[in-house]
């Protein structure tokens, strides 16, 4: 069958100066960047055009050596039961006592009325994570589950509530609070509990807080349990391989320039799902762009602790934008023949290749422009 061809272009960029242009080589180099994990997650993209074709070579090289290296088995990733993870283009962290969240008069959850705003503003959801516990944990004795117990309704409200995500086709995450050790014991290991609970709610994934890499006794305890799990950490992973079993991860905090960096988790293995977060940033142009340049998601995060960072009209339409077409194509991002920096005639304009396998897309962001 003959192939179709797509070209998507996203919105222009603030102005951005011609010093920022720096850090781009022809060999694979990880750009500096604040983390708290054990690797930076962004590749520079090829210096000039003209080395773009020695560029994509080491990178495929990188990839491919560093996959026999450490015989990476990426199965998670074609488990059915957590195949939705490379679809999980938008997701937003939550607090469980968000007002359209949680009627107080009626003693409900309103599982609806919070994702029709979400919908009405920016598309709506992929994903969510509840957040019942930080910062409230910590002022008496209960611990992570309790917390989940303590939310109106125990764990059968919870359920029931999971459930009216799903209808709605919402995957539903909680947290690991990896550092919870001052409160009441568990009454087993923190992942067997964990997990037990997730199970019990219906619950899809687990979100590693301060984690860099959610551990393997989470992915061994979902395997006991004979129940798929998806695992997200919060920081940069310790151990690239530990993507065999953190299908998901966020790219917190990136360092951005001029030429847009590449994901290192989605070119390892292009199923694996970053998700952009940049909690505190009012300007979320360079975070959209960067995921649309890699095809990769965006954790939309407004209410932060019970402060309101409120999406701008214009953000919620680029969101919605990107969300319509990733959905529309939703085989060919995690393709692993995805080629960044693809060449373009246009200064200051960069591009993506995701082929499928009756249609190739073309990604463009213009990281150029000028205000008015």
């Amino acid at each position: 069958m003959r192939k179709s061809f797509l070209v998507i272009t996203l919105l222009a960029s603030s102005f951005i100066s011609r010093s920022q242009m720096g850090m781009r080589q022809q060999n694979p180099q990880l750009l500096s960047q604040p983390t708290q994990g054990g690797l930076r997650e962004l590749f520079a993209g090829p210096a000039t055009p003209e080395g773009f074709a020695p560029w994509l070579d080491s990178m495929k090289s990188w990839r491919q050596k560093l996959h026999d290296t450490l015989q990476f088995n990426n199965k998670r990733y074609s488990e059915p039961k957590t195949a939705w993870t490379k679809t999980t283009f938008v997701y937003a962290q939550m607090m469980a006592h968000d007002k359209y969240f949680f009627d107080r008069s009626k003693g409900e959850y309103t599982v609806n009325k919070y994702l029709d705003d979400l919908e009405k503003r920016y598309g709506g959801l992929d994903a969510v994570l509840i957040w019942p516990t930080y910062p409230n944990i910590g002022i008496d004795d209960r611990n992570q589950l309790d917390y989940w117990k303590d939310m109106p309704g125990g764990l059968q409200g919870i359920a029931k509530m999971v459930n009216d995500f799903h209808k709605r086709g919402v995957k539903v995450f909680f947290p690991i609070m990896i550092w919870d050790h001052g409160t009441r014991k568990l009454q087993w290991a923190m992942a067997a509990a964990l997990l037990e609970a997730l199970k019990a709610v219906g619950a899809d994934g687990l979100n590693g807080d301060t984690m860099s890499g959610v551990t393997e006794d989470y992915a061994s305890a979902s395997d006991s349990l004979n129940y798929p799990t998806a695992l997200q950490p919060e920081l940069s992973v310790k151990n690239i391989n530990m993507l065999a079993y953190n299908q998901l991860s966020w790219g917190y905090f990136w360092q951005y320039n001029y030429s847009p960096g590449v994901s290192v988790y989605k070119w390892f293995e292009p199923q694996h799902q970053v998700n952009i977060t940049n909690r505190w940033m009012t300007d979320k142009t360079n975070d959209l762009q960067y995921a649309f340049f890699n095809g990769i998601g965006y954790n939309s995060w407004e209410n932060i602790w019970g402060i309101w960072n409120q999406i701008t009209e214009r953000h919620s339409s680029a969101i919605r934008t990107i969300r319509t077409i990733y959905r529309q194509f939703p085989d060919v991002w995690s393709s692993v023949g995805w080629t960044p920096h693809v060449s373009v005639l246009q200064k200051g304009v960069f591009a993506s290749q995701f082929p499928g396998a009756h249609q190739t897309v073309y990604t463009f962001v213009n990281r150029d422009s000028f205000p008015k």
